[in-house]
């Protein structure tokens, strides 16, 4: 299979390669690594352009947001050229991405809310948790899933760091009925077969809604997930072991530490229950980038 997989939080550094580059292409058999370079659409005069966030299929291309000001999603044709540029007005640190039809719907992280795009490129807010239009909950990922739309959200911090909000959820959008609750930062939710399933990062677990779990993948943040006919690809950013300023254990990647782990794709033999699946490669990124948001099945090969 392929699989293109969003680099976020790409600091500029000697150690990485491919500056500017957030994108990548991955073949799992062949365990082959293929940057996309988006050339000149990279080169607009945007503030804090630092990575890729959500990817989804649209007509036969993809959509991509991007880590910008002013917030940007990038529809690319199937060879990955650029289509068109979709500037964002109503949405504030971008990241997921579903469809429905022709209609396109942003996780606005930066405003608890979630941002709808119709043909017109007109947008409305679809969703949001409260009027105040800040980041509380860390609403993060959305899922069409039995024919409704789903989100997650950490829910609310207990302390200054995100890693303080151990309380995550799922929700039904439009009833508000909670569908799973106690998630330490629940990401990349994935509808298969009836089941939604889901990373709990901050314990390095990939879950599912009827309870079952797979267990503790150490040592990372588990975000970016596929879960496909008999395999699991998930993907693995480097946490954070301890707090520079005050010595804690943390687990949030964006929170200030001392990194722990592998950026990778690992890609699991998939059983039922889930804690019998197994491990069958490792396909190592830290050489592209830290952390990866989310993962897309591009074909199979």
């Amino acid at each position: 299979m392929r699989i293109l997989a969003s680099i976020c939080n790409k600091r500029r550094s000697e150690e990485l390669k491919h500056p500017g580059v957030f994108l990548y292409e991955i073949d799992t058999q062949r365990e082959e690594v293929r940057p996309i370079d988006l050339g000149d659409c990279l080169t607009l005069e945007v503030e804090g352009l630092n990575g890729a966030t959500g990817l989804s299929h649209f007509r036969r291309g993809f959509l991509v947001a991007l880590q910008s000001e002013p917030s940007l999603l990038l529809h690319l044709r199937r060879d990955y050229s650029v289509q068109n540029i979709i500037r964002m007005s109503k949405v504030r640190s971008a990241h997921s991405v579903v469809v429905r039809g022709d209609s396109i719907l942003v996780v606005s992280t930066g405003s608890d809310s979630v941002v709808e795009i119709r043909g017109d490129q007109r947008e409305r807010i679809f969703w949001c948790d409260n009027l105040e239009g800040c980041d509380s909950i860390h609403v993060n990922s959305l899922a069409w899933h039995r024919g409704e739309l789903y989100l997650c959200a950490f829910g609310r911090k207990e302390g200054e760091l995100w890693s303080t909000a151990s309380c995550g959820y799922i929700q039904n959008v439009a009833t508000s009925e909670l569908l799973v609750t106690g998630v330490f930062h629940p990401h990349s939710l994935f509808s298969v077969d009836g089941r939604l399933y889901f990373c709990e990062s901050s314990r390095s677990v990939v879950r599912c809604d009827d309870g079952d779990y797979f267990p503790a993948i150490p040592p990372g943040y588990t975000r970016g997930l596929i879960v496909a006919d008999t395999h699991l690809f998930v993907g693995m950013s480097k946490g954070r072991l301890t707090s520079v300023s005050t010595g804690k254990l943390i687990h949030n990647p964006a929170d200030p530490g001392v990194k722990t782990g592998h950026c990778s794709v690992r890609i699991y033999k998939r059983a039922r229950p889930l804690s019998a699946s197994r491990l069958e490669k490792e396909i190592i990124l830290d050489e592209y980038g830290e952390e990866i948001y989310d993962l897309l099945p591009v074909a199979s090969v």
